[in-house]
């Protein structure tokens, strides 16, 4: 590599890093304490670290809800050296880490093909990373894997990889990100899309191959996986869709909570006007509006996310995990629950209020500044700070360092009401 070249290299990289770490420091602004007072979340406790702590490296090889979370297996089996003190803020710090890589990565010069200047990514980045109306996915390694998720689209859109470590990084992503969930079977339509809309290009044309490829082997794996879990993670509550009921969903969890912020999705469902059929539906066809407007003067970027999107949402809630005592779609129409099922269809909405708001026809620009005004002004700053939970999680840490082996404790969890996590200490 020419000196220039390799001093270009460098310089971009350290512009990446400063980027990462920035973006690592707005969200920790959003919850102060969450690298010093962390706690598991979730699937954190339950599955990750304890499975992790009593089984080993077999725990790769165990399904959670169906399929295989290779990225959380790993961090869990990663952490084992260390105390047990630390590992809610290293499990708290994947999650954002997570988050701050997909933001940067959107503003690489990979994604300069699709003529959306960096400023405007670098915008839609800041916004992605304070979503006003999703919580569940924020500082936590259970959730990492949507974030991990979107930077796995950003990778089927980006240009050719050219060198040696960006082809392991593509890859790296693809595969982790195809063997923690099914994203891997839901993305494969959009790098066929992207793949068809690059043939005549041999370098891109190459890359697409190899990256449907290695989503093809993910999605197989999962497959497998899934056709033999007997009862792939189900809660004994069923289904109860109904058309309604999704209207309600989209509404609530996506289309107010980004408008209004989080107070406004907790109030949606009680308070009169916002819970009616009516302001439902009148919600629902704006957010149609946008979408379709978006959609037709939107580049490849835009529409391969949302096909993306579609299919994620329509993929969790055939299958949501969302209650274990009322009907699942009942169940998110309240919010947050089971918010990481709209995340994907909320970046999409906030990608169409951008779209349009850089469009050339004056009509669609007015409705997409509209539109972007009251999640700029209030959604947003209402939004910023996250509540955090402190418990004695690092009281007991210290207190099973110190216990004899054989010793059985339980580690609180957040939210409030989730169940602990529950270990015995090895001989």
């Amino acid at each position: 590599m020419p000196p220039s070249s390799r001093s270009s290299a460098v310089s971009r990289g350290a512009t990446a890093a400063l980027l990462f770490v920035a973006f690592v420091a707005l969200l920790v602004s959003r919850q102060p304490h969450v690298l010093t007072d962390a706690n598991l979340w979730g699937d954190d406790g339950w599955s990750w670290y304890p499975d992790a702590y009593t089984i080993g490296i077999r725990c790769l090889a165990i399904p959670v809800n169906g399929y295989l979370n290779s990225v959380q297996r790993l961090v869990g089996l990663a952490v084992q050296p260390l105390p047990l003190l630390w590992v809610p803020a290293v499990f708290a710090f994947i999650g954002l880490a997570a988050q701050a890589l997909a933001a940067s990565f959107l503003c690489s010069r990979r994604l300069d093909g699709y003529g959306i200047p960096r400023v405007a990514r670098l915008a839609f980045a800041v916004a992605m990373l304070l979503l006003p109306n999703e919580i569940e996915l924020y500082g936590n390694l259970t959730n990492a894997q949507w974030w991990l998720a979107v930077l796995a689209f950003e990778v089927v859109m980006a240009s050719p990889p050219r060198r040696a470590w960006s082809w392991a990084f593509d890859l790296s992503v693809l595969a982790l990100s195809g063997l923690s969930g099914p994203f891997a079977l839901l993305l494969g339509p959009t790098a066929l899309m992207v793949l068809v809309a690059h043939r005549r290009k041999p370098e891109a044309r190459l890359a697409g191959l190899v990256r449907l490829a290695v989503m093809a082997l993910c999605a197989a794996i999962q497959l497998w996986v899934l056709a033999t879990t007997p009862d792939h993670g189900s809660l004994p509550t069923p289904l109860g869709a109904s058309p309604v009921l999704l209207a309600r969903m989209i509404a609530r969890q996506v289309v107010f909570g980004l408008e209004f912020g989080m107070r406004a999705m907790f109030l949606s469902p009680v308070r009169p006007g916002w819970s009616s059929d009516a302001a439902t539906w009148v919600t629902l066809a704006v957010a149609l509006a946008a979408f379709g407007a978006a959609c037709a003067v939107g580049g490849l970027l835009f529409r391969g996310f949302a096909l993306y999107a579609v299919l994620v949402l329509a993929g969790g809630l055939v299958h949501p995990h969302a209650s274990a005592d009322m009907p699942q779609w009942v169940a998110l129409t309240h919010p947050t629950c089971g918010s990481r099922y709209f995340a994907m269809l909320s970046l999409t909405f906030l990608a169409a209020m951008f779209v349009l708001a850089a469009s050339r026809q004056p009509a669609l620009r007015v409705f997409g500044i509209v539109l972007l005004l009251p999640m700029l002004l209030y959604a947003i700053p209402q939004s910023w700070r996250i509540e955090s939970w402190h418990t004695d999680f690092a009281a007991r840490a210290r207190a099973f360092a110190l216990a004899p082996p054989g010793t059985r404790m339980e580690f609180p969890q957040v939210p409030p009401g989730t169940a602990p996590m529950v270990l015995v200490k090895h001989p």
